[in-house]
C-alpha cells in the first residue's frame, strides 16, 4: 500500500498528538484519509477546501487524523459535548501557538483567521465535529476557510453528513466526503503485526476475531490485547482457538447479563 509517509524529521512540539503514541497500522482508513488531505491541499484555488470524514464509532477515524496531522503538519483539534464556539476557537489558536488569547469570539476569530492566512496550504482537523454539527457555530469552520483558504476537514461519527445538512453554508462547500470503512483481513494482519509483534494468530482464530467484531478496530485491538496475555500466560508464541477460548472475543454488542435468582 503506497502512502505519503509522516515527516519524521520535524520536532514534536510537547502538544504533538505523535507523541508517545504506538505505531500506526497502514489500513484503509489511513489510505483514504491520506489521499483526503492531499486532494484538499493540492485543490485548485476557485473550489472551496472543506472535507468531511466520518463512519461509525471505533473504525479508527482519529488514528487517521493522527497520522494525517503528522504527514501534513497539520492543526488538530478536538471537539467533545462541552465545546463552545469560544473553547473551539480557544483551541485552535493555541494549536497555532497563539496561547491565552483573549477577546470576544469575533476577535478571536479574525485572529485565528489572521494566523490561517499566514500559511493557506496548512491544514485544520476538527475532530469529533459531531458535537458541533448541529450548533450555530459550526459556521466557524465556513468562516475560517471563507476568510483564509485554508483547507479544514471535519471528522465524526456516522450522522455528520445529515447534521450539516441543515448548515447549507458549511455542507455546500464540502468538496469531498469519505467514509471510513470496517477493516478487512488485510487491515487486520496490519493491526497483528503492530499490537501483537512476534506472536502468530491461527487462521481461524483470527477470521472469527475479524467476524465478531465487524471489522470495527478498536474492538479488534483490545481483543488483541487480551490474545497477547495469554499468550504470554500460556508462554507461547503461536495461538489458536484450541489456547483461546472464543468465549472471551468482545463482540460488537454488550454481553447479556444473566441474573441469579436469590
Amino acid at each position: 500500500m503506497n502512502m505519503p509517509m509522516p515527516n519524521v524529521n520535524r520536532t514534536p512540539a510537547p502538544t504533538d498528538p505523535m507523541v508517545n503514541i504506538s505505531p500506526i497500522a497502514p489500513t484503509r482508513n489511513i489510505a483514504a484519509f491520506s489521499g483526503l488531505v492531499t486532494r484538499l491541499i493540492t485543490r485548485r484555488p476557485d473550489v472551496p477546501g472543506l472535507g468531511c470524514f466520518y463512519g461509525r464509532a471505533g473504525l479508527g477515524k482519529s488514528k487517521a487524523a493522527t497520522f494525517g496531522a503528522n504527514m501534513a503538519r497539520a492543526t488538530y483539534v478536538e471537539c467533545n459535548q462541552f465545546t463552545t464556539a469560544k473553547s473551539l476557537l480557544l483551541r485552535i489558536l493555541s494549536e497555532m501557538g497563539v496561547h491565552k488569547a483573549k477577546g470576544s469570539v469575533p476577535d478571536l476569530l479574525d485572529l485565528a483567521t489572521e494566523r490561517m492566512a499566514m500559511d493557506p496550504s496548512r491544514l485544520l482537523i476538527i475532530d469529533e465535529a459531531h458535537w458541533i454539527a448541529h450548533k450555530r457555530f459550526i459556521d466557524i469552520a465556513r468562516a475560517l476557510h471563507d476568510l483564509s483558504r485554508a483547507p479544514i476537514i471535519l471528522i465524526g461519527e456516522e450522522m455528520l453528513p445529515t447534521a450539516l445538512e441543515t448548515h447549507d453554508r458549511v455542507h455546500s462547500r464540502i468538496l469531498e466526503w469519505v467514509e471510513a470503512s470496517p477493516c478487512n483481513l488485510e487491515d487486520m494482519m496490519h493491526l497483528i503485526r503492530i499490537r501483537a509483534p512476534g506472536l502468530v494468530l491461527a487462521p481461524e482464530l483470527i477470521n472469527l476475531l475479524l467476524d465478531r467484531t465487524r471489522g470495527n478496530a478498536r474492538r479488534i485491538v483490545v481483543n488483541l490485547a487480551d490474545i497477547v496475555e495469554e499468550s504470554r500466560r500460556l508462554g507461547v508464541n503461536k495461538i489458536g482457538l484450541d489456547q483461546y477460548d472464543a468465549a472471551r472475543i468482545r463482540v460488537h454488542k454488550a454481553p447479556t447479563v444473566v441474573r441469579r435468582a436469590v
